[in-house]
């Protein structure tokens, strides 16, 4: 849909029969660059963001838009997570393109060679450069959840002193999409995009919702939850525009911990939620029961395992659907976000 229309088109790096583009497709003063496709399986957003082209919604006089619908081609192109090794043409290395942005930092200052680079990491080293040679005031990092877990819609931004932004630019940008915000403090290492960018001085905020089983761009959200990741998007570019500014007061959560099925959660084991996506819980609240399968094939149950939110948060994570009915010891089972 982003090809018929009238844009300035770039290649961002291209290998064999895969090929990253970024499309300008409005010129005004202040410059936001929206990433989709880190992850190949996340198709939904970019769903999200052709129906508002088509609508009109990315109409911004005061804006210079640019798109990068798959900024991982290779796993984009096969719809999976990681660039797979099916990949023909490319040393394939079944890397996820979120865990090489720091070792592209690394090698764009000279620190590391681009030899070290393996596929997925040399086309984040590419997507790297092209974003810092821009210097926009704004990237926004489009996500769903995972294809076995489903996310509460949220605005996230990482921060931690020393890094080469203006961290209330990002907060407000956050604040601004109308939802609740994660605000991290990366470790030393960290390899998300997100978490890189502003060590160069590019500010980011990562938008994320839904997830759950995977259906291309049309099927990856419920009706809900497309409006609601339209909202994010056009909540954060009004206001970057100096349009709108929310009147949402945001609930502004820390460090985002993953709980995962114990060690003695068996093979086919069902897990039971008793609070929603999203919610509140506080210390000791019951949040999910796991019931293994008896010898028999039916629930066991005198062996359930009780999980409790371990402090005062937000459910930031659950597992969807099918994935429940059918998980062992180590599935993450849910995601707090401490307030």
């Amino acid at each position: 849909i982003i090809m018929k229309y009238e844009t300035q088109e770039e290649v961002v790096y291209s290998s064999g029969d895969y090929e990253c583009l970024a499309h300008n497709i409005c010129s005004g003063q202040t410059s936001v660059i929206v990433v989709m496709g880190i992850h190949g399986d996340e198709q939904g957003p970019l769903g999200i963001v052709e129906d508002m082209l088509e609508e009109g919604d990315l109409d911004y006089d005061e804006l210079d838009i640019t798109l990068i619908p798959k900024a991982n081609a290779f796993a984009f192109n096969e719809c999976s997570r990681e660039t797979p090794s099916t990949v023909q043409g490319v040393e394939a290395d079944e890397g996820d393109m979120n865990r090489t942005f720091e070792d592209a930092r690394r090698a764009l200052n000279g620190d590391e060679g681009t030899q070290d680079l393996l596929t997925t990491g040399q086309a984040g080293y590419k997507l790297l450069e092209y974003i810092e040679e821009r210097d926009p005031d704004l990237v926004m990092d489009l996500h769903t959840g995972t294809s076995e877990t489903k996310k509460m819609a949220q605005a996230r931004y990482k921060f931690q002193e020393g890094y080469k932004v203006d961290k209330e630019e990002m907060k407000n940008a956050a604040a601004n999409a109308g939802v609740d915000v994660v605000a991290g403090v990366p470790g030393e290492g960290a390899q998300m995009m997100s978490a890189v960018l502003p060590k160069v001085g590019v500010p980011a905020v990562t938008l994320e919702a839904g997830g759950g089983e995977r259906h291309g761009k049309e099927g990856s959200f419920e009706q809900d939850e497309a409006e609601s990741y339209k909202g994010m998007v056009t909540s954060i570019l009004d206001y970057m525009a100096g349009v709108n500014v929310s009147d949402y007061e945001p609930t502004e959560c820390t460090d985002i911990e993953k709980f995962a099925a114990p060690p003695e959660t068996p093979a086919g084991s069902e897990v039971k939620y008793h609070v929603n996506l999203g919610e509140e819980v506080a210390e000791d609240d019951a949040v999910a029961t796991i019931t293994p399968p008896n010898e028999d094939g039916d629930d066991a149950e005198d062996e359930k395992i009780e999980l409790k939110a371990p402090y005062d948060g937000i459910v930031e994570t659950v597992r969807s659907g099918t994935s429940r009915d059918d998980i062992r010891n180590g599935n993450r089972i849910f995601n707090i976000a401490s307030k």
